[in-house]
């Protein structure tokens, strides 16, 4: 349920409040999958709790909403921008207000985790530059400091992800510290540990914790307590964590690291794909020579198309995956398969498609390449504007490195 924290009626004083949320987690009883089904009713009845929630001043349900609400519409088959910016600006309003001091200490920790889920968010758009990012960035670290309890630790995944991005070495080293003070009791082990320190020991070019943290999970040797996150946590795996170890190579520039990782783990790239496909995971395999359920594979680059043509992709994700398939196309291209039958959204020019007996188009692979690579670095150029401190020109070439492109 999405507001779990509420399922009974002993914190709600308000009778419409009360009904709300009922209703809101009656919708989201089953599996994500309802959750994301569940949208076009679920979403505008967030918007009236958080509504209902600041007209009688119940700020604990209007702070913990927001940050519920945030993940939420963040998922990538919900992704409402518009409702997020909204709920940024209502979060600005309340910090310029001061109503954290009005509330309960778990109002207030969910203030800081909307704080931190903005940032995140900002993060995601060009539209933000460093200006606006390093204003966001001030008022997480200051409300953390004020308001923040040992919960909020888990914010610093977000604030992590920032420091990575901007090779602030000091941020990095301050939520590596804060994450590995985090008690995993409320927060999954793998998500907010594990992974956050894959993203930083392939930072740092330190092999042996990457191996020991992905063999940790694999062999199921994280502390017992945490254990429960095997059954909640879909990249509790071996798999999934040495395809994250390998793309933050290709991120930070690690192609030595990158062919370590690989020699040691070569069994999951050359391996057929098993599973549902992702885009990185497939770029990933064609690197090794396993080109293995390729027609899946192409309707996932053309389901990706589509997906930023509908805004159900952020810019900054969308950026990755279009240089992902501009590097998949030229991989296929390199391994002898000329052309391939797909739908792009966008126009692609008719002298590099052949059309069959049955009327399908199909078009060359380095038509395709050429396609996904405008897309990837039109993105990439308005993020290297926004923010002075990344890369994407030299992000694209450590890519090419890694995969010997």
């Amino acid at each position: 349920m999405i507001l779990e924290s509420f399922t009974t009626r002993k914190y709600v004083a308000d009778d419409k409040l009360w009904e709300m949320i009922k209703r809101a987690n009656n919708l989201t009883q089953g599996g994500f999958s309802s959750w994301d089904d569940n949208a076009p009713v679920l979403v505008p009845l967030l918007k009236r709790i958080l509504a209902r929630a600041r007209e009688v001043r119940d700020w604990q349900i209007y702070f913990y909403v927001m940050g519920k609400a945030l993940w939420y519409i963040g998922r990538d088959d919900v992704q409402d921008t518009r409702f997020a910016f909204q709920i940024s600006e209502m979060f600005h309003q309340a910090y310029r207000e001061g109503l954290a001091a009005e509330t309960t200490r778990f109002g207030r920790e969910y203030f800081v985790d909307t704080a931190a889920r903005i940032l995140d968010l900002y993060m995601q758009y060009p539209q933000i530059d460093d200006v606006k990012m390093g204003q966001m960035l001030s008022i997480f670290l200051e409300c953390e400091e004020k308001y923040g309890t040992a919960w909020n630790a888990g914010n610093y995944v977000c604030v992590l992800s920032v420091g990575l991005l901007d090779r602030d070495g000091e941020l990095i080293e301050k939520s590596k510290k804060k994450l590995a003070s985090l008690d995993f009791d409320s927060w999954c082990y793998i998500c907010y540990y594990v992974r956050p320190m894959l993203k930083y020991y392939v930072y740092r070019e330190d092999f042996d914790r990457i191996e020991e943290l992905i063999l940790s999970v694999s062999r199921k040797e994280i502390p017992k307590k945490y254990q429960w996150c095997y059954q909640q946590c879909e990249q509790a795996n071996e798999e999934t964590l040495v395809f994250e170890a390998l793309a933050h190579c290709m991120d930070y520039g690690k192609p030595e690291l990158f062919r370590k990782i690989f020699d040691r783990w070569p069994e999951r790239c050359r391996n057929p794909i098993e599973g549902d496909i992702v885009t990185c995971d497939a770029l990933l395999h064609a690197m090794a020579g396993d080109l293995s359920r390729l027609e899946e594979v192409i309707q996932v680059a053309e389901e990706d198309d589509r997906k930023y043509q509908e805004n159900k992709v952020t810019p900054f994700d969308a950026m990755y995956w279009f240089l992902y398939w501009h590097l998949y196309f030229r991989l296929l291209d390199r391994h002898g398969i000329g052309f391939v039958r797909m739908n792009p959204v966008g126009e692609i020019e008719n002298r590099t498609a052949r059309v069959e007996a049955d009327g399908r188009r199909e078009y060359s692979c380095q038509a395709l390449s050429e396609y996904f690579g405008r897309k990837s670095d039109e993105i990439g150029r308005q993020m290297s504007r926004s923010r002075s401190k990344f890369d994407y020109g030299t992000m694209k070439k450590s890519h090419e490195i890694c995969l010997r492109l």
